[in-house]
């Protein structure tokens, strides 16, 4: 794992560019899946964890295979109501 790095982006406003009058519209568009799937693949070329200092705390930067086994690991834990040292 890395060494904690401080972050020092700042949160920006999302713009809301497919609302009227408070009511959101959907837009169509085509995936490009295979720009998808090489930007999922290009990402596997990073470090496994970055650990960022923020603010009020920490933010974890993931590759994609540590973050598909996060999201399965997290799935279970709170799904699962057995596990002796849960909360």
């Amino acid at each position: 794992m890395s060494d904690i790095m401080p972050f020092a982006g700042i949160a920006a406003p999302a713009e809301l560019n497919n609302v009227t009058d408070g009511v959101a519209f959907g837009v169509d568009y085509t995936l490009n899946m295979k720009k998808s799937l090489q930007k999922k693949f290009d990402s596997t070329d990073q470090e496994d964890v970055n650990v960022y200092e923020t603010g009020g705390g920490f933010r974890l930067l993931l590759n994609t295979g540590i973050y598909e086994l996060f999201k399965i690991a997290a799935d279970q834990f709170f799904t699962n109501n057995t596990l002796p040292y849960k909360c």
